[in-house]
């Protein structure tokens, strides 16, 4: 959550306010979209990295689970064939 008030803030402070709508008013429509998609970047950038941030905890214990055989049949079968030859 606080990592969104940034972006709250740019919103309330830059967005809201009438010297920008002025502005507007004057852009072309090819700068409003290249406009629109910049801020899109910004803002799946800023998803992704709260993806990773979340997701990240997970991809290493499975990475360790990996690791470490994690029961694959593949260890199974090596640990057995091991077994076998003591």
């Amino acid at each position: 959550m606080i990592r969104g008030l940034p972006v709250v803030l740019l919103t309330v402070l830059v967005f809201f306010n009438s010297p920008v709508w002025l502005m507007a008013a004057t852009v072309t429509r090819q700068r409003l979209w290249l406009a629109l998609l910049f801020l899109g970047a910004i803002a799946a950038a800023f998803v992704v990295t709260g993806i990773l941030d979340r997701a990240r905890p997970i991809l290493e214990v499975a990475g360790a689970v990996a690791d470490h055989g994690g029961g694959t049949r593949r260890h199974a079968v090596r640990n057995d064939a091991h077994c076998d030859d003591a």
